[in-house]
Parts: structure tokens; C-alpha cells; sequence
């Protein structure tokens, strides 16, 4: 029995030189495995309980905004971001590691990564200006770089675009910030689409109304042209080459944002009831504006 005891205590007193073995020191304070140890764990309840806390948050903001997406997303990621770092400082706080380590541990993250971390902080800062100051939404239909999407998330290090072929592209904060960037839906969802149509000179022996009327037909059938909006139809270009027109219509371009299927349908719209009156296109154009 006597060896027992001898034991626990001798197994005790190696646990606790361990637990309070000094590591390195760090602002004139030694680092012990308790500090670390009592750190993680708190780190670990924390991260156990971070979803719940964002979803409380979420819940809380957008009762608050009745419901606003966008301010309740912006809003929601600030306060469980500053939560969060919050919490890592009590944490650092309730194991008596000094917070001076957080400047010794930036200085060697920015050391040993270099650009890499210029970068993460780029697109941190440029994620944090784009919830601020919102120039894109989440569901805001934009242009970056010849792509064309739209926005699921805005995140602090990143947006995520899906586009109209149903693939998602994180494309990092700092290109939305540095790069140009057509917000297609900043003011509404109404976007202009143009084509121009040039009829050869023989055909010009027709009444330039009647075509005009011909041309209203064939683009008034088209199913994402907004209801009771009538396109117009301009004669801008009278040469040699013949009769030269432009037609304009608005598209909500949330309910159809591929304009690849735009094109396709309003050509062959164009075509199909031109044919039918025996006319002979010389000229096809389309542009959205």
C-alpha cells in the first residue's frame, strides 16, 4: 500500500514539473505546457460554440433589419469576426499569455510568409471595405474580368460568383476592389439589350415602316423581354449597303442573366419570321448596353 502511494505522488510530481514546464519566454513572462494547454482548450470550447453563437447573432440582426439580407449578412459576419477575435484575447487573458506574443507572432507570420500574408491582409481589408461600403450585394448580377455571375457570398477574404453555367469562382476581395467591375443590378435589374440589323439593298424596295413593324413582331414574342414593353425600333443607317436598324428592348436580367441564351433565341426569333416574309438579312448584331 505504502508503494502505491509512493508511486501516485512521485507520478504527481512529474505531472506537475511537466505542467509547469517553461517553454520560452515571451515579454519577460515564461510560457509554460499549462498555458498552452489551457489556451487550446479554450480555444477548443470556443470553436464548439462559435456556430451556435453566429446563428444567434444571425437570428438577433435580422430580426433587427426585418429581414434584409444584405445588411443582415454585412452585419452578422462584423459582430461574430469581433466576437471572435475578442474571445481569442480573454482566452490568451484566462491562460496569462501576454499579448505582447500576438505582436512577436505577427512579426514572425509576416516573416516567414512573406507576400503571402500581404496578401491575406489585402484581401481581409478589401473584404471588410466591400461590406462597408456595399458597391455589390449578395445576389447582385456583376461583371469581372469577361465573367459574368452572381454574387452567393460576400466573405472577408473572398466573393463567391455563380455563374450561368452553375460553377461557383472565389474570386479574392482585392480584385473586386482593384479591378474593373460592372454591377449590372446596382440601381435596378433593367438592362438595355441592342441589336443591329442591316437588310441588303435589295431589299430596300420595302416600305421602311412595314419592316420596322416586322422586326416589333418577331422581338415581342420573346419570353424575357419585360411584359408590356414595347421594344423600339430605330432606321439609323440609310447606304449602299442597304437599310441599316436598331432594335431596343429591356430585360430583367436577375430572371435571365445568360446572354449567350439571349442571343440565341432573339437570332433565331429574327431570323425565323424574316424568312417568313422572304426577306434576306445582310447583317446581325447584338450588344447589351
Amino acid at each position: 500500500m505504502y508503494h502505491i502511494e509512493e508511486g501516485i505522488e512521485l507520478i504527481s510530481q512529474k505531472f506537475l514539473a511537466l505542467w509547469k514546464y517553461e517553454l520560452f519566454p515571451i515579454a519577460n513572462n515564461q510560457i509554460t505546457v499549462s498555458n498552452i494547454c489551457i489556451f487550446i482548450l479554450l480555444l477548443l470550447f470556443g470553436i464548439k460554440y462559435s456556430e451556435r453563437l453566429s446563428k444567434s447573432v444571425n437570428n438577433f440582426v435580422s430580426h433587427r433589419f426585418n429581414g434584409n439580407n444584405t445588411s443582415t449578412s454585412i452585419i452578422s459576419k462584423l459582430i461574430t469576426y469581433s466576437i471572435r477575435i475578442l474571445y481569442i484575447i480573454i482566452a490568451m487573458s484566462l491562460a496569462n499569455i501576454p499579448m505582447g506574443s500576438l505582436a512577436i507572432l505577427g512579426g514572425a507570420l509576416a516573416f516567414g510568409l512573406g507576400f503571402g500574408t500581404q496578401t491575406l491582409i489585402t484581401n481581409f481589408i478589401s473584404g471588410i471595405i466591400i461590406m462597408i461600403e456595399q458597391p455589390i450585394k449578395e445576389g447582385d448580377i456583376i461583371e469581372i474580368k469577361g465573367v459574368i455571375g452572381k454574387v452567393k457570398t460576400i466573405g472577408i477574404r473572398c466573393i463567391i460568383l455563380q455563374t450561368t453555367t452553375n460553377h461557383s469562382i472565389l474570386i479574392p476581395s482585392s480584385e473586386v476592389i482593384l479591378n474593373n467591375v460592372t454591377n449590372w443590378t446596382l440601381d435596378n435589374n433593367i438592362v438595355k439589350y441592342q441589336v443591329e440589323i442591316t437588310f441588303p439593298s435589295s431589299e430596300t424596295k420595302l416600305n421602311p415602316e412595314s419592316l420596322m413593324d416586322k422586326l416589333k413582331t418577331s422581338v415581342s414574342k420573346l419570353d424575357f423581354i419585360i411584359p408590356n414593353e414595347e421594344a423600339n425600333v430605330f432606321l439609323t443607317k440609310v447606304d449602299n449597303n442597304g437599310l441599316t436598324f436598331y432594335i431596343r428592348f429591356n430585360i430583367d436580367i436577375k430572371k435571365n442573366s445568360d446572354f449567350e441564351y439571349i442571343k440565341n433565341n432573339l437570332n433565331i426569333a429574327l431570323y425565323s419570321q424574316l424568312k417568313n416574309y422572304n426577306i434576306v438579312l445582310n447583317h446581325l448584331d447584338c450588344a447589351k448596353i
